[in-house]
């Protein structure tokens, strides 16, 4: 039995046991973590342990749930039940030391095997090397290559300790070639694992209609992922095929979807767009078999899961060709790919596809079989026991050389 520490952002509005919270149904929703942890716990040969923080925990508090041992951490503003403001961001000027604290605490208490740390984006990269027990970082967002795209007080300020996390520690799990270069750029001597991303298995059945000729967006409503570039190539492909519809599924801040939907009646695509929010798996998975293509025109990514969510469904991608997309689409082969910041290349490859039949039906095909068995919640699962296992028997040589010498 391996006993596991998982050290994450995980949603604790999923967790159904009575927890002390001032807000519910809060939180990202961190599929990559949640799809694992499914497969994961149907497992026998694991013990598992999940540590995260809330500003919305009234308390520091622990719970047993399905087999798994979650262990929340109240962290936020001080004197509030509120997150910290990017403007005034403590968490990061004080290096996480509060959080590190009662994260090494806890980690000391259970004595793991392993810990796996989810991502680099927050403070719980600390917990790789301070807590003393061998370690596994994966790789989600850059928060350092970001910062060039969307710069932020938070993010200059967190690319630094991400570096520290990075030069610091050895194991890590990686999607991309981008995210690779980036670890070698900082620990020479870093050993990197090949580790996609699980998807949820809703996507996994094949039921597209392949007749529609809708375009579909999934993700966050910001800049920096190509949505203003997005709306400026609609009418471009509209003028060539008028009966086009586009959805959008995600959220944004109240300035930018203001800013946006002006521009598209300035556009005058405003009655062409159906503007969806937040959904479900279930519910993107339907729009997913109803539409024609998802377009993914990001400034900056490195494995965007709405991309591998619409290839695993064999929905056809028109994503950049940046960062570590070009890792997940093979130009041509299993997606298009088109310049970043260009309407008019992105509204091109748009009415190239959506006039090849033949074509989209190709990139379906081969999307689907290059990620049903590499983003299959059972073969990631698989992989990252095995890489789990490498881990704590390299550990264990090392200290058994340290101490015979």
């Amino acid at each position: 039995m391996i006993r596991i520490v998982w050290v994450c952002p995980f949603p604790i509005g999923k967790i159904n046991a009575k927890l002390k919270l001032s807000r519910t149904s809060i939180s990202h929703a961190a599929s990559w973590i949640t799809n694992l942890l499914h497969e994961m716990k149907s497992r026998g040969d694991i013990e598992i342990h999940i540590i995260t923080s809330s500003p919305y925990a009234l308390d520091d508090q622990e719970c047993l749930e399905d087999g798994v041992c979650y262990h929340i951490i109240r962290y936020g503003f001080p004197f509030s039940n509120r997150g910290f403001p990017r403007f005034l961001p403590l968490d990061v000027l004080t290096r996480y030391y509060p959080l590190r604290k009662k994260i090494n605490s806890i980690i000391k208490s259970i004595n793991p095997d392993i810990i796996h740390v989810h991502g680099t984006e927050y403070g719980y990269g600390y917990s790789a090397f301070e807590a003393g027990f061998p370690s596994l970082i994966s790789i989600q967002g850059i928060i350092s290559l970001m910062t060039r795209q969307t710069p932020s007080l938070f993010f200059k300020l967190h690319s630094y300790l991400e570096k520290n996390f990075i030069s610091r520690s050895k194991n890590f799990g990686s999607r991309t070639k981008w995210a690779n270069e980036f670890i070698y750029s900082i620990n020479s001597n870093a050993i990197v694992f090949d580790l996609p991303e699980a998807m949820n298995p809703v996507y996994f059945s094949a039921n597209r209609d392949h007749k529609t000729k809708d375009l579909l967006f999934v993700g966050a409503i910001e800049r920096r992922k190509g949505i203003f570039e997005l709306m400026r190539a609609l009418p471009i492909i509209i003028s060539r095929f008028p009966d086009v519809r586009l959805r959008i599924v995600g959220s944004g801040d109240r300035k930018t979807l203001s800013e946006l939907k002006q521009l598209t009646k300035e556009l005058q695509v405003d009655e062409r767009i159906d503007w969806l929010g937040f959904q479900n798996a279930d519910e993107i998975k339907k729009l997913h078999d109803k539409s024609c293509i998802l377009l993914h025109p990001s400034y900056i990514d490195n494995s965007p899961n709405s991309v591998v969510e619409a290839m695993v469904s064999g929905l056809p991608v028109i994503a950049s060709n940046v960062g570590g997309i070009p890792s997940i689409i093979q130009d041509g082969v299993t997606g298009l790919l088109c310049n970043a910041r260009d309407e008019n290349d992105l509204a091109k490859k748009a009415i190239l596809l959506l006039a090849n039949d033949d074509l989209r039906l190709k990139l379906s095909e081969n999307a689907r079989k290059n990620t049903l068995t590499r983003n299959h919640p059972t073969e990631v699962a698989r992989r990252t026991v095995d890489i789990y296992k490498k881990i704590i028997e390299s550990y264990k040589k090392e200290n058994d050389e340290v101490k015979s010498r």
